[in-house]
């Protein structure tokens, strides 16, 4: 039977997402205190077999999921659990749409073959830092307002994310917002977080991206940087279900 995730799964959700994808305990928890409203779970006679979690986006009038952390246990995998779950929420008339980032390339036919189409791919990138001198500005930047900036970046052809998922966002990745700014004038914004000296960011937003990742990099005593950019020859792409001929840009993911 396919439920709303409630407080009495709670205890099988975090130890299924934490056999899944490595997190710990306690932070799957914390994680919870946000989202669990948003999970499906598969139970049969008590056991939580399947789950799946469908966070809110939006594009222009459309209200969206994002599908985020499906996991079927190891002992019951094989038995449809996870069709069933992506057909329930599939034929839940409140999304006019459904967006996803598949975890690894192999589970791209899997989801095409549910009716998912790629629609935007990305390209992940690497740099060392150089230590250039710029007159720009780094400045931290709340949920709400990063919210706000990136709206406005991309002129709402975007897939949103409110300020409460981004602050979930924020948490996961033990990360932060900024802005950059050159005589007082925006010219990017960054979703990132650190490893050790290296600057991961997330979703890099910006004209001169490579100038501005470097020069985020240097502010903040790291040697390298990892950024994501949209490029068509890219081998990351998201999904969406139905296919739709205006397609929204998917900078930031869950993984």
């Amino acid at each position: 039977m396919i439920l709303p995730a409630g407080p009495c799964h709670k205890e099988q959700i975090v130890a299924l997402w934490s056999d899944a994808f490595g997190d710990r305990a306690e932070d799957v928890e914390r994680y919870l205190e946000t989202i669990l409203e948003y999970f499906l779970v598969y139970e049969e006679d008590g056991i939580v077999k399947g789950m799946l979690s469908v966070l809110p986006v939006s594009f222009f009038e459309q209200n969206g999921g994002y599908i985020y952390a499906v996991v079927t246990d190891k002992k019951y995998r094989g038995q449809g659990i996870c069709n069933k779950l992506m057909e329930f929420v599939k034929a839940n008339n409140k999304y006019d749409f459904l967006a996803l980032k598949p975890q690894n390339d192999g589970l791209f036919s899997f989801y095409e073959k549910m009716g998912f189409y790629k629609v935007t791919q990305l390209e992940k990138k690497e740099m060392c830092v150089t230590k250039e001198e710029k007159n720009y500005q780094l400045k931290r930047l709340s949920a709400q307002e990063y919210e706000t900036a990136r709206n406005a970046y991309f002129n709402d052809n975007i897939i949103k994310w409110d300020s409460t998922m981004l602050s979930f966002a924020k948490e996961m990745y033990n990360g932060d917002f900024y802005g950059v700014e050159e005589s007082g004038k925006s010219i990017g914004l960054a979703f990132l977080y650190k490893e050790k000296d290296i600057v991961v960011i997330k979703e890099l937003l910006a004209e001169e991206q490579e100038t501005v990742a470097s020069f985020i990099g240097n502010e903040l005593s790291c040697s390298k940087i990892k950024f994501t950019i949209r490029n068509q020859r890219g081998n990351e792409s998201f999904m969406i279900y139905p296919n739709v001929k205006e397609k929204g840009y998917f900078n930031i993911y869950l993984d």
